[in-house]
């Protein structure tokens, strides 16, 4: 097969790119998108903008002519913004970046290697430190016991020897490729999360609905890691919606013994973490915990109703999950646990 015939097999993709207010951070991620060694004529760039008041969009138009702009009447925040640029996406494959990344040339192509042998896969690069450049910031995922995802081999120094193509939880919602179809039938992100967790849900819907999730350690890219949401990610806005949504995902997708027993260990952590705001006098986290629970009990009925709907559609189980090491054993979970709260500040 000569290269044109190659080029010919290769399917199309939409890179969609959604940005509020970063205008800053949007010429490094789509240089590096005009670099991507990938056919031209195979790929679209889509930046969908919130309602961004920082000229993200004129400064797009002006610099980078080719990338299509979807611009939105009001902040519609991840999830939404993502989904209606879905919307008017022609590409068969879906790749989500943040827009405070950049990517490896060979970010996307080592993504389709994996979907062309695997057309049911959905694919997560590995995330790298924006400011340190050969530090892995996350790859694979583990659902621990206390309903929280656990980044198991965060902080380690990257090299295609050290890592390995394994099963992970979710796929990174900064940096994803997804079969378009597939993406549709999950119903896309959960607008009712509105930013954090969204990628989480639809990887824990993916798995039950029979979908393999995987790591492709060859695929990367570079992270400022939660540049959008102030404070190092640590804002009272990121603590509730974190928070609220962890306890969404636990309720929809555990079955029923892994919801009492995950939403009892994620009360736990919650009691930890205000304990130490408390310490260090950070009331306003406090009281976005506390928010987020209140939101939760508020949104029983639909997500209830939502959680029957799915758990009818299940086709795998916790069991199985727990086997494929998708689910994490307690006793590591706990240690894990410890970490977390330990190092949530």
């Amino acid at each position: 097969m000569n290269e044109k015939e190659i080029t010919n097999e290769l399917p199309s993709v939409s890179i969609i790119v959604l940005t509020y207010n970063g205008k800053g951070h949007l010429k490094e991620c789509f240089e590096s998108l005009e670099n991507l060694n990938y056919p031209k004529d195979k790929y679209e760039v889509i930046m969908a903008d919130n309602a961004s008041s920082d000229g993200s969009v004129e400064y797009v138009k002006k610099n980078f002519s080719s990338i299509k702009i979807l611009r939105l009447d009001k902040n519609y925040g991840y999830a939404g913004g993502n989904n209606k640029s879905v919307e008017i996406s022609k590409g068969e494959y879906i790749a989500f970046l943040n827009n405070d990344t950049l990517v490896d040339k060979n970010w996307l192509n080592e993504l389709i290697k994996w979907v062309i042998k695997n057309p049911e896969m959905i694919c997560s690069s590995i995330m790298l430190d924006y400011n340190n450049k050969e530090k892995v910031a996350a790859n694979v995922v583990k659902k621990s016991a206390f309903g929280l995802n656990i980044c198991v081999t965060a902080g380690i120094k990257y090299s295609t020897q050290n890592l390995s193509q394994q099963y992970t939880a979710y796929p990174f919602g900064s940096g994803m490729l997804i079969r378009r179809d597939i993406f549709l039938l999950l119903g896309g992100f959960d607008s009712s999360y509105f930013m954090y967790g969204e990628d989480a849900s639809l990887g824990w819907k993916a798995w039950l609905f029979g979908y393999t999730i995987v790591t492709v350690p060859s695929s990367i890219y570079w992270h400022k890691i939660r540049a959008s949401s102030g404070n190092g990610g640590r804002s009272p806005m990121y603590i509730y919606l974190f928070w609220r949504n962890c306890m969404v995902n636990i309720l929809k997708y555990a079955e029923l013994q892994n919801v009492i027993k995950m939403l009892s260990l994620f009360l736990i952590v919650s009691f930890a973490a205000s304990a130490l705001f408390l310490i260090k006098k950070q009331f306003s986290l406090i009281f976005a915990i506390f928010n987020a629970h209140f939101s939760f009990i508020t949104m029983l009925p639909d997500v209830l109703k939502e959680r029957k709907i799915i758990q009818s559609k299940r086709k795998i189980s916790d069991k199985k999950l727990y086997e494929k090491k998708v689910f994490m054993p307690l006793d590591d979970s706990i240690r894990e646990m410890i970490n977390f709260v330990r190092n949530f500040n």
